[in-house]
């Protein structure tokens, strides 16, 4: 299927024909949505990112997504994983990614014991600290802990407490390794990362004399899922001047949303549609605001949905002509027009109930709502589904054929099978709603 920006829709979502084939497959034979995970193309997001810029190195934010096959993956690129919070670290022990001398920073400025206990017997020994009483919480639970200092940018830095804390961390005796900004920087951002960037090379100038080592800053998170040749000549050059090679110091930046939103597409059901007063064309989906759609909408840095594709494929087989593009507003399932408004303003062409939508960019996850997976025979294929989801069809995935829905009882022993593990995932984020909703309210 070719779309009107001249593009295959395959390259639009960076499948190949056979998950393309999957996937329409799947909408046909089940009323679930479903989500695709790409890991050829996080491969290829992580070397654009080192392309673009090779002297900072990416790091991930677990809760951002904490899909076991994309830590993984990210891992196996070299790619540094950090967490925040206690149920990222049982995520990343349960994967086996934690031990020894891993390379995981606990980025949280405050932490409670029983997680710094959990990181510290896990493996994790590298911590964040702004303070004099997190250090020596932190010394309770981790006596060679690695401490990096963490800079608070939404408000004026408090030098005299920042040096004051790093004092009291040398003196007990822990490695004082590096700064650590807490700063989220879109591309009209870079005159406040500039500013910061400056306070952060004064303040290693100092530790250095102190004799702490000081040999990493890590300058907060590149909101962007894409940068313009503008902004990243700025930023190289910034980081030149700045952190000239000569000064010995490793930069990261947390690349989140520019190495894992292109991998992950949404595949959705129009439940119902309708024409509104003024001609302006309603979709209504099988997830919304409420559901698959809330973690992106609610990311720091005015992150938007993007414009969704046809999957085609699904429907009921109609003819005629789908070329003609439409002013739409796509809703959730909920009914609530105002509160589940997923996307407005777009132009789609003219669809029916049944038929799919592909939304891209879909990153933002909650990996602890699906469970076991089905594999795709001949692929890296895989479906996951939510505890609550009654039936979904297994053998489509396994064949390559629609068949009869299987209990998830009997899709649950593919978890003991061999398997091959290569490009793609597919998840199932089976929905609360159900068309019937909309019977009567249309």
């Amino acid at each position: 299927m070719r779309l009107d920006c001249g593009l295959s829709l395959q390259q639009e979502v960076g499948w190949d024909r056979q998950t393309l084939r999957a996937a329409r497959q799947l909408a046909e034979s089940q009323e679930d949505s479903f989500l695709v995970y790409s890991e050829a193309v996080l491969c290829a997001q992580i070397k654009d990112w080192t392309r673009m810029f090779n002297r900072i190195t990416p790091v991930h934010d677990v809760g951002y997504n904490s899909v076991g096959r994309l830590l993984e993956g990210l891992r196996s690129e070299g790619v540094r994983l950090d967490v925040t919070a206690k149920q990222q670290i049982a995520d990343l022990d349960h994967l086996a990614l934690l031990g020894k001398g891993c390379d995981v920073v606990f980025s949280a400025a405050h932490k409670l014991g029983s997680h710094l206990k959990l990181a510290a017997n896990c493996g994790i020994s590298t911590f964040a600290f702004n303070v004099k009483e997190e250090v020596l919480k932190i010394r309770k639970h981790c006596t060679n802990a690695r401490l990096v200092l963490q800079l608070d940018c939404s408000e004026v830095p408090n030098l005299v407490s920042l040096k004051s804390a790093v004092l009291a961390a040398l003196e007990l005796d822990h490695e004082v390794v590096g700064l650590h900004l807490d700063l989220p920087t879109s591309e009209d951002g870079l005159r406040q990362l500039e500013q910061w960037l400056r306070v952060a090379r004064s303040l290693i100038d100092w530790g250095r004399e102190q004799g702490a080592q000081m040999g990493s800053l890590h300058i907060g998170e590149l909101t962007g899922t894409s940068f313009s040749d503008g902004f990243v000549g700025e930023l190289e050059g910034l980081v030149e001047q700045l952190f000239p090679r000569c000064l010995q110091v490793n930069l990261s930046a947390t690349a989140s949303r520019f190495l894992v939103a292109p991998t992950f597409t949404l595949a959705a059901r129009i439940m119902a549609h309708r024409t509104s007063p003024d001609s302006q064309v309603h979709y209504y989906i099988n997830e919304g605001v409420f559901g698959a759609f809330t973690g992106n909408l609610m990311l720091e840095g005015g992150a938007v949905v993007q414009p969704p594709f046809p999957l085609g494929g699904g429907g009921k087989g109609r003819k005629g002509n789908r070329s003609q593009l439409h002013d739409t507003r796509i809703f959730g399932p909920s009914g609530d027009d105002e509160l589940d408004l997923v996307l407005e303003d777009v132009f789609l062409p003219r669809l029916e109930e049944d038929d799919w939508l592909l939304f891209p960019g879909l990153a933002a996850l909650n990996s602890q709502e699906f469970v076991n997976h089905s594999n795709v025979r001949g692929t890296s294929n895989y479906i996951y589904t939510k505890l609550g989801s009654a039936e979904m069809v297994s053998t489509v995935v396994e064949k390559g054929e629609p068949e009869k829905a299987a209990c998830w009882n009997e899709i649950n022993l593919c978890e003991t099978r061999d398997i091959n593990l290569d490009l793609y995932e597919l998840f199932s984020l089976g929905s609360v709603f159900r068309g019937d909703l909309y019977q009567n309210f249309f």
